[in-house]
């Protein structure tokens, strides 16, 4: 069934955008009901401008570089950030962040929004994202300012003000058209929800970082130093029995870790858990909406991230797959693209997983999950794994090598000690997420709200 809006040419004339995408009639929805309420232009409430227009110049104890890819749903990734030079931040003043600044990614996926606080700075940040600085702070929250944007009134202007033919950009000239609504006594407790949730996530960082340090001192990997000679020797022997030519195979630190593996008690993956190997269904099956499959690039450590860019299949293919569907307590352990990432699924996942994930169901029950994830995580397996994989363009790790890999075993208290600082880790932040989708819930009710009032 066809859907079409019809615009005025002076509506067109007025708003200077003339491609059809701007007028579908979803937004003409959305912008109807928003228009019921008290709204105000973000260019007439802060000062919006975006970051360094030129290629980073890194340093590796330099300020951390913000991009797009670092911007999530009101939070911050700094794991994959980089570092530009002291000399570089310098020079730019007008993309220093401020505690307090609202950033919104302008390309890629639009208008991810969290707001910077003490943790993230010092940074800086690059071109493709917009930074939103309010100018008066005791009037407008930048927590109610990020939760509305991320919200689905938010969203939906910062994907219709953007434009682009091969690649959708939010130019900042059009993030000073969206509009904001104002409920003044209402945000005022709405903004509270979204910062405790800030203070939730960095708890929950926190716990899990106390967790891996625990690990690492335990295993002995906090005082481990893996030295840079200038070149390595392999024995022809060695070559033959490991069936591996690759120099890196044979790089200095794999076997300065496999003779500190010899003196911790290890167990092989194989007589700790099983394995289920995910399925490709191909791309001719994915559809707009369905079932999730579940891919490599959404495995993360710390939960499984969705987006965007996600796929789905219908739901009579994930009738007929269902094997792979994962469930409650399995590890979820990535095998290509980026091996080696381990979660342990703790809230149903209505989707199954592809070819480049593992299942893996704990055989061995004195082991708790989240302990095997963590350490699975750790540097110890970590390493392990980068120096059995393999692949040109896409590395791989092979499900006998993953049967291979050597897990520590620590005393049954200090492992549940682990697994609870992990399991309060993921707590945290759930509560967080809890408490972001709350205030969101708020801010569309009371747009929602707003066309009863007035009539």
């Amino acid at each position: 069934m066809a859907v079409w809006s019809e615009s005025t040419l002076s509506e067109i004339n007025k708003i200077k955008r003339n491609d059809a995408e701007y007028y579908q009639p979803y937004y003409r929805k959305l912008e109807k009901i928003l228009n019921f309420s008290k709204t105000e232009q973000l260019s007439s409430l802060s000062f919006i401008t975006d970051g360094i227009h030129g290629s980073p110049e890194i340093e590796e104890d330099g300020i951390r570089y913000i991009s797009a890819k670092c911007v999530k749903d009101n939070y911050f990734i700094t794991d994959n950030c980089i570092f530009i030079s002291h000399k570089q931040n310098n020079s730019n003043p007008r993309t220093q962040l401020k505690d307090g600044d609202v950033i919104i990614t302008t390309v890629g996926t639009i208008g991810n929004v969290a707001v910077v606080d003490e943790d993230v700075i010092p940074s800086n940040c690059d071109r493709h994202v917009g930074i939103i600085r309010i100018q008066n702070t005791d009037k407008l929250s930048p927590y109610y300012i990020s939760t509305f944007l991320n919200s689905k009134y938010g969203r939906f202007q910062s994907m219709r003000e953007s434009a682009g033919n091969v690649q959708l950009n939010l130019y900042i000239k059009n993030i000073g058209n969206i509009y904001i609504p104002r409920f003044f006594n209402d945000e005022k407790k709405i903004a509270p929800l979204t910062k405790k949730a800030y203070e939730q996530r960095k708890l929950s960082q926190s716990l899990y970082t106390q967790a891996q340090q625990l690990l690492e001192y335990e295993l002995g990997l906090d005082k481990l130093e893996f030295k840079k000679p200038v070149g390595y020797e392999a024995s022809f022997s060695e070559v033959v029995n490991n069936n591996r030519a690759d120099a890196d195979y044979y790089q200095t630190k794999f076997r300065f870790l496999k003779k500190h593996i010899r003196n911790i008690n290890t167990k092989p993956l194989s007589q700790i858990a099983n394995f289920t190997k995910g399925i490709e269904v191909g791309s001719s099956a994915y559809t707009d909406e369905g079932k999730l499959f579940l891919r490599v690039s959404n495995v993360k450590e710390t939960g499984i991230e969705t987006g965007s860019s996600d796929k789905y299949i219908n739901n009579n293919l994930f009738s007929s797959l269902q094997i792979f569907q994962p469930e409650i307590n399995e590890l979820l352990l990535t095998k290509d693209g980026t091996p080696g990432i381990c979660y342990v699924v703790d809230e149903i996942i209505d989707g199954i997983i592809s070819g480049g994930i593992v299942k893996v169901k704990i055989i061995n029950t004195s082991i708790p999950s989240e302990y095997l994830a963590l350490v699975i995580n750790s540097k110890i397996c970590r390493m392990q794994v980068e120096r059995v994989c393999s692949g040109a363009l896409i590395v791989h790790w092979k499900p006998g090598d993953i049967s291979k890999l050597q897990i520590p075993i620590l005393s049954d208290g200090m492992m549940k000690k682990l697994s609870k600082l992990v399991a309060k880790s993921k707590q945290a932040k759930r509560e967080s997420q809890q408490l972001l989708n709350q205030a969101k819930t708020r801010v569309e009710q009371l747009i929602e709200e707003a066309p009863g009032k007035n009539e």
